[in-house]
């Protein structure tokens, strides 16, 4: 193995690579970093994986536990990212029964898709990966229930050689800034998972909060900050046809049900689908 620096290549021992992850991976690194980044104003966001346990569902479990009971140590909030596990939203549904300030997110692909769809499709591989069919079900009731407080792209752009070869060699991650809300609007309000104004929160209202940004108001005077979305209309989802620079989407080929067709932003129109 080997550490980069400087565009040199330096021989590192097994014994310092065991140390390194060690240092990475510890609790009390981890919980002066809650203390500290509290202390200047940062929200503390957790990416909720063992690294020696990468991919499984124990992998995660472990991180979000560890990390709920590190904030508790220090008495301050916390935000899990892209949790995916039945076994996750359990102990995160304790946790804020027991009044602990914890808050987490999913990505659509997580209440969309189980492993089953993976296949050898590169552009299906993410960290954490698709899960087994039961956690796709608990994904979907803990957005119901509140146990999940908002849905995120997880947005990770790849190159097409990075993306397009055998699952085992392409790099984790998939593009999602504009399929998110389509995806959610088919899988969750079309099938009759939550209401609108559910999905509002859950996409809007709420990440706002959590990012310590001002409510957005629909009223007459204020700065426009609005997305409009044609709630039926039907589009089959080509890369191709993608805004962004990065085509490795996991919903290629997927029939959507509600597309954005105009985002007003700081009252001037960024994105019409006309133009």
């Amino acid at each position: 193995k080997f550490y980069s620096y400087e565009n040199k290549k330096l021989p590192v021992s097994p014994d310092d690579t065991q140390k390194q992850k060690r240092r990475e991976k510890n609790a009390k690194m981890m919980l002066d970093g809650i203390r500290e980044g509290i202390a200047n104003g940062l929200m503390v966001y957790s990416h909720t994986e063992d690294e020696t346990l990468a991919g499984t569902s124990i992998g995660e479990e472990l991180f979000v536990a560890r990390d709920i009971m590190l904030a508790k140590e220090a008495g301050v909030p916390i935000h899990l990212c892209h949790i995916s596990t039945k076994g996750s939203l359990e102990i995160i549904r304790r946790a804020k029964a027991e009044g602990l300030k914890v808050t987490a997110e999913t990505g659509p692909h997580y209440f969309i898709f189980d492993k089953s769809a993976r296949g050898e499709n590169g552009n299906r591989k993410m960290n954490p990966p698709l899960r087994n069919p039961e956690d796709v079900e608990a994904v979907k009731v803990a957005l119901k229930d509140g146990t999940l407080d908002a849905i995120a792209t997880d947005h990770a752009p790849h190159s097409k050689e990075e993306k397009e070869c055998s699952y085992e060699k392409s790099l984790n991650g998939v593009v999602g800034l504009e399929t998110s809300f389509a995806a959610s609007l088919t899988y969750l309000y079309h099938t009759g998972k939550i209401s609108l104004l559910k999905l509002s929160e859950l996409m809007s209202v709420n990440p706002r909060k959590l990012l310590g940004l001002e409510p957005v108001y629909i009223r007459e005077g204020s700065q426009a900050d609005i997305c409009i979305a044609d709630i039926n209309k039907e589009w089959i989802v080509e890369p191709g046809k993608l805004h962004s620079k990065s085509h490795n989407t996991v919903f290629k080929g997927e029939k959507f049900k509600g597309k954005p067709v105009i985002t007003i932003s700081k009252g001037k129109i960024i994105y019409s689908e006309k133009n």
